[in-house]
């Protein structure tokens, strides 16, 4: 009690002392907060951007070229949660269904172009891990799975407007022919498809819309259309968190040594 009454008794006759000494603890105060948050969101935005980047490692064979063998030791390596990076794109025509025409911005008038009804098979690798279907990037699978064994996947405004259901067929016209595709997922793109002043191309935009895009596993596209498999040249290596990085890395260093490069792109 004494110590206090001695505390107070000296704050009173230095009041200018003691504002100053209080002063600066706030400050002092203020600032541990202010670098605490700043440290969580500095870690924060680092997560986010490793996340919105997609693939942590890039795989250049030097001396070899990868094989399906190779593929699988990468997906089983603790912490990759995918391997990536290849794709093609084939033009189709819906038959007995129509594609989607709907858009934001200037007015469409119809012209009847011959590929103004067209779709876009996009194949790619590991589909899941791939950036467009990341979910930072506004498009999401809401129904179904992500395509195995000869399937795809589309897009829920195309689904509605044909009334697909999961595990219906869907056919198109291709260069290969007539191909059937079973619809094993159903995505949404949630923003817009807004058509331009300075489109040039009439109605044959709508091969440019994202609802308009069919994907499918890119080893199931090579076999059906009788594509170059370009597994074989590199891959993308899709990892779970930045610290497990140096680990996958090491681990394929190991078993690699020289043969392929690796290139870091959380650096």
């Amino acid at each position: 009690m004494k110590i206090k009454n001695e505390a107070l008794i000296f704050i009173i006759r230095n009041k200018l002392f003691s504002a100053i000494i209080l002063i600066t603890l706030v400050i002092i105060f203020l600032g541990e907060i202010f670098s605490f948050a700043l440290i969580n969101a500095t870690q924060k935005g680092e997560e986010e951007a490793y996340v919105y980047n997609g693939f942590a490692l890039y795989l250049e064979p030097e001396k070899i070229s990868l094989k399906e063998e190779d593929y699988s030791f990468f997906e089983q390596i603790e912490h990759v949660s995918g391997v990536g990076g290849h794709f093609s794109e084939i033009i189709v025509t819906p038959i007995d269904t129509q594609n989607i025409k709907e858009h934001t911005g200037i007015e469409i008038i119809a012209e009847g172009n011959e590929n103004s009804d067209d779709m876009v098979i996009v194949a790619m690798m590991d589909l899941k891990n791939y950036d467009v279907f990341r979910k930072e990037k506004n498009v999401y699978l809401i129904e179904g799975k992500y395509p195995k064994d000869g399937g795809c996947i589309i897009e829920k405004r195309y689904a509605q407007a044909n009334k697909i259901s999961l595990d219906d067929t869907v056919r198109f016209s291709t260069y290969k022919g007539i191909v059937d595709l079973r619809v094993d997922g159903i995505y949404f793109v949630d923003s817009d498809f807004e058509v331009l002043k300075t489109n040039e191309i009439g109605d044959s935009v709508y091969i440019y819309s994202p609802y308009n895009v069919i994907y499918m596993e890119y080893i199931d596209a090579v076999l059906l259309f009788d594509l170059e498999d370009t597994r074989s040249e590199g891959c993308s290596i899709y990892i779970d968190r930045p610290e497990n990085v140096k680990y996958v890395k090491e681990i394929i260093k190991q078993k690699y040594n020289d043969e392929i490069n690796i290139y870091d792109n959380t650096t």
